[in-house]
């Protein structure tokens, strides 16, 4: 599913009232029903928080000047035609494409996003079955050039876990703000290089530092035994570890890592 957003101009219709020069001895109008006129206004609808019937996947959304504002219900499973789906980038294969992408140049991307949990496609399906590729981890990426990030992931149902994901931001010169769901546990790899990078108490009470490589800060979020269970462990070589994992960057900006009911006022890392 492609999505490319455009400016829109919206015109308000500006209605005039002629007086008929004849009528200036008329009394005004009634008080009374100019207030009814204006009390029978309807008024505009409230969003709606978008439920697990209007979910979606494989979405992106490419906006080269303009900011990127966004709320989606994320499902892995969810089957989207061939035709709807993307072109892949080059050297991209169909393991690697995305469930989410967004791609900005000069603006801000605001993100609230939901990940569904499914039972997914049933061994029986045939038709949803075929020609599918099962991943086991939610792929995602939000990036700009100019501009901050603030990127929502949340789950439903709360109390239940999802697919693990994988979740990459940057951007040249902007801050970027992050919240996770309380059931993250997986790697978060930070790279600031002119800028602080953040942990509200809560993230800062569930994370061990590991340490750096190649420019970037690391830790590990969550119940630190998931670590421990892992075959490989906190080795160099984790290619292995099919958790949770996040990597955020920026050249210019700072980094803010908080759970999704926390605030952004954290500490340093």
């Amino acid at each position: 599913m492609i999505i490319s957003n455009e400016d829109t101009i919206t015109h308000k219709d500006q209605a005039f009232k002629t007086t008929d020069s004849t009528t200036v001895d008329a009394p005004p109008p009634d008080y009374a029903s100019a207030i009814q006129t204006t009390q029978t206004q309807t008024p505009e609808p409230k969003k709606r928080a978008p439920s697990s019937s209007q979910a979606d996947n494989y979405i992106s959304i490419i906006q080269p000047v303009g900011p990127i504002e966004c709320t989606y219900v994320l499902d892995p499973f969810l089957h989207v035609p061939q035709a709807l789906l993307p072109p892949l980038s080059y050297g991209e294969t169909e393991w690697m494409r995305k469930n989410l992408a967004l791609n900005g140049k000069l603006g801000t991307i605001n993100a609230d996003i939901t990940l569904h949990r499914s039972e997914g496609p049933q061994d029986g399906d045939a038709a949803v079955m075929e020609g599918r590729i099962q991943k086991k981890r939610i792929n995602m990426e939000a990036q700009t050039s100019v501009g901050t990030i603030n990127f929502k992931l949340r789950e439903s149902p709360p109390s239940k876990k999802c697919l693990p994901f994988s979740l990459s931001c940057s951007a040249h010169i902007g801050s970027i703000v992050l919240f996770i769901p309380r059931s993250f546990r997986g790697f978060v790899d930070v790279h600031a290089t002119i800028g602080q990078v953040n942990l509200t108490p809560g993230v800062a009470e569930r994370a061990r530092w590991i340490g750096s490589r190649l420019g970037k800060r690391r830790c590990f979020v969550g119940d630190f035994r998931a670590l421990a269970e892992s075959q490989n462990g906190i080795e160099e070589n984790d290619s292995k570890w099919t958790g949770d994992e996040v990597d955020l960057q920026t050249w210019v900006g700072s980094i803010e890592i908080a759970y999704i009911d926390e605030t952004v006022v954290g500490r340093s890392l």
